[in-house]
């Protein structure tokens, strides 16, 4: 979740607000979920130094 908000438009439509619900229920399920990963992305943060 730290992932999509901090780039939110790597998927079209998301929004924080409107999938709380689902991204809960997905994480406090007991059942492990395989999250497959087509493409390798990485995220640079900077900050301007003062």
């Amino acid at each position: 979740m730290h992932y999509l908000r901090a780039v939110s438009w790597a998927i079209p439509g998301f929004s924080l607000d409107a999938c709380a619900a689902r991204l809960r229920t997905a994480h406090e399920s007991p059942q492990p979920r395989p999250l497959t990963v087509r493409g390798r992305r990485f995220m640079i943060v900077a900050a301007k130094p003062g």
